[in-house]
């Protein structure tokens, strides 16, 4: 499950952040970031791993949000995009599409949404730019922090199953549950009541 998420963050993460590029120096940024990873990428053999990706979009997002269209800002925020972009390539290869057609998927996605951002100004306009960086933000962080999460729990898991022989673990406890269930309730309504 966290691949799959770790693959709609990447697109995700792709066509939002390329949305800072309006200059050429940002177009260079963006072209020298996906080139650079992408060499990277196939030169290290590394396996794609999903908490260096969500971190990665979630500071190119809070990086956005922070200092959004300013000088220097900008340019390092169109390298982030093209960094995002080229590893959502990486991802693509790891479900087994070939390394070239996955990078110009990638390349087509992020250069279609540079261009129509620069061509159509109701593509992306600020409000809807800033909503789709906190979602960024937060799928980012939570992606970057699942496998360590799941990984500590079911550590967690053995050694109480170790302690006490015999025992069922629970794998999720009700509590957790319930402080999930309620947090996204309590986040429904509060949107709601916002938007009514």
């Amino acid at each position: 499950m966290t691949f799959q998420a770790l693959w709609m963050l990447s697109a995700l993460g792709t066509a939002v952040l390329a949305t800072v590029v309006r200059t050429r120096p940002g177009a260079a940024a963006l072209a020298i970031g996906f080139v650079a990873t992408a060499a990277w990428t196939v030169q290290s053999g590394l396996p794609v791993d999903a908490s260096w990706i969500g971190c990665l979009v979630a500071l190119a997002a809070a990086g956005q949000l922070a200092s959004p269209d300013a000088g220097a800002a900008a340019i390092v925020g169109a390298a982030g995009a093209g960094v995002v972009a080229a590893a959502w390539g990486a991802v693509l290869q790891a479900e087994g599409i070939p390394l070239a057609l996955a990078l110009g998927i990638t390349g087509v996605t992020m250069i279609s949404s540079v261009w129509l951002t620069n061509q159509r100004p109701v593509f992306a306009p600020t409000v809807l730019r800033e909503e789709a960086l906190l979602i960024l933000l937060a799928a980012g962080v939570l992606v970057g922090m699942t496998p360590t999460v799941v990984q500590g729990w079911q550590s967690a898991v053995a050694l109480n199953m170790a302690a006490t022989p015999g025992a069922s673990a629970q794998l999720v406890p009700v509590w957790t549950l319930s402080f999930v269930g309620a947090a996204v309730a309590l986040g429904a309504l509060r949107s709601a009541w916002r938007r009514g």
